[in-house]
């Protein structure tokens, strides 16, 4: 059988008729479809169909629209309102501080955003193109030259790492046990 790769305005016509009509209880398109438009394979039908754009509202339903979520509506925000702070974006958004954080992580790990200038606690856009990652291999030396890292950056690590080995101390405590 020979394959036919374009679709005639008859064939088109055929395919709007068939599609549009309203079929009664228990008889289906497919059938029809094929039966009408020979030569065509049910998938190369359902292909120009969509194509087409030839689907019903109600077959639309079950489609779902996907949420961009939480770092999709603060990257929105960020590109609407200008740089700001994860303490704006939280109030902004009516949410808790730690997901925010999460997802400022989430956009930063991507390359999404950027620190803005010499403030470390406020996010903008990033507007340089990507290019390839480059590691510094000497790392600053004196804590007044770390890449924009507070001393209150410093403390929360410190309670973090703290808490983190009481853990872990803890689980090996009740494996042992």
């Amino acid at each position: 059988m020979e394959r036919i790769n374009y679709w005639t305005d008859d064939e088109i016509a055929t395919l709007r008729e068939v599609y549009y009509a309203v079929l009664p209880p228990g008889q289906f398109r497919k059938p029809e479809l094929l039966r009408r438009l020979p030569g065509r394979t049910y998938n190369a039908i359902r292909h120009q169909i969509l194509t087409l754009g030839l689907t019903h509202p109600e077959a639309q339903k079950w489609r779902r629209v996907r949420d961009p979520g939480l770092a999709g509506k603060i990257y929105e925000h960020l590109t609407r309102h200008g740089p700001m702070s994860s303490a704006e974006l939280t109030e902004l958004l009516g949410l808790d501080l730690r997901l925010v954080t999460n997802a400022v992580a989430h956009l930063v790990r991507r390359s999404a955003i950027v620190p803005e200038g010499s403030r470390p606690h406020r996010w903008r856009m990033n507007t340089t193109p990507p290019g390839p990652v480059r590691r510094n291999r000497n790392p600053p030396r004196r804590a007044d030259e770390s890449a924009g890292i507070t001393e209150e950056d410093h403390a929360w690590m410190r309670r973090y790492r703290d808490q983190r080995a009481r853990r872990m101390a803890q689980m090996g405590e009740q494996r042992c046990s």
